[in-house]
C-alpha cells in the first residue's frame, strides 16, 4: 500500500470523525488517532487476501468520506 493513500485515508476518517462530535477535539488528539489508524492499516495490508479485501475496503471508505465532504460543503454554501 503506498504511504499517501493510508495517510490520506487517516486523516479524512479522522476529521469525519471529528465532525461528528459535538465538540471538537484538539490537534493532537487528531494527529494521534491518525496514526493509529495508519498502524492498523499498515498491519491488516500485511496478511495476503485479507489485505487485498482490506486495502479495497479503505479506498471505498477514503472516496465516500470524501463525497460526503463535499455535499455537506455544498449544503453549507446553499443555506
Amino acid at each position: 500500500m503506498k504511504t499517501g493513500s493510508s495517510v490520506l485515508t487517516a486523516l479524512l476518517l479522522t476529521h469525519y470523525l471529528n465532525s461528528l462530535n459535538k465538540y471538537s477535539r484538539n490537534s493532537r488528539t487528531i494527529v494521534l488517532l491518525s496514526q493509529a489508524i495508519v498502524a492498523m492499516v499498515y498491519v491488516q495490508v500485511l496478511l495476503p487476501v485479507p489485505g487485498i479485501i482490506a486495502y479495497l475496503l479503505i479506498l471505498a471508505v477514503t472516496y465516500g468520506i470524501t463525497l460526503l465532504f463535499i455535499r455537506d460543503t455544498q449544503l453549507q454554501n446553499c443555506e
